[in-house]
């Protein structure tokens, strides 16, 4: 798996993750965005699709003073909890390999917190992970 962005965006992709960018979207979406302005994001390269079998998630690579780099989450779905839990492993794992420091996740539901955790998310105002 890698991620897809700017030229690498396939419209089989598009059609593939925007029902779970959909889903994301109507549960939590505090920045208002719209699957246009998420999947425009992508087109234009400001941000990362993260896809597998049954999911979706978008991220975007923050750079701040403390850490190098961090991966911020900004929308997930799925129609298979497993499936999702796989496609964030393999992420992290990738993004690790790259120097990424830290997936991010804010804004995020309670129950995120609780299905996330496994993995070595820690709850702060949304959840985070280093790596």
């Amino acid at each position: 798996m890698r991620p897809l962005s700017g030229d690498a965006l396939t419209d089989e992709a598009v059609l593939r993750a925007a029902p779970k960018i959909e889903t994301s979207l109507k549960r939590s979406n505090p920045r208002g965005d719209t699957l246009i302005d998420v999947l425009d994001a992508i087109a234009d390269g400001d941000a990362r699709l993260w896809l597998s079998q049954k999911s979706a998630a978008v991220s975007t690579l923050v750079t701040t003073v403390r850490i190098t780099a961090e991966e911020l989450i900004w929308h997930a779905g799925s129609d298979d909890l497993e499936d999702l839990l796989k496609l964030h492993e393999e992420a992290a794992e990738i993004c690790a390999a790259v120097g990424v420091h830290r997936l991010v996740i804010t804004n995020t539901r309670k129950g995120w917190a609780r299905a996330l955790k496994p993995l070595g998310y820690q709850a702060f105002s949304g959840l985070y992970r280093d790596l």
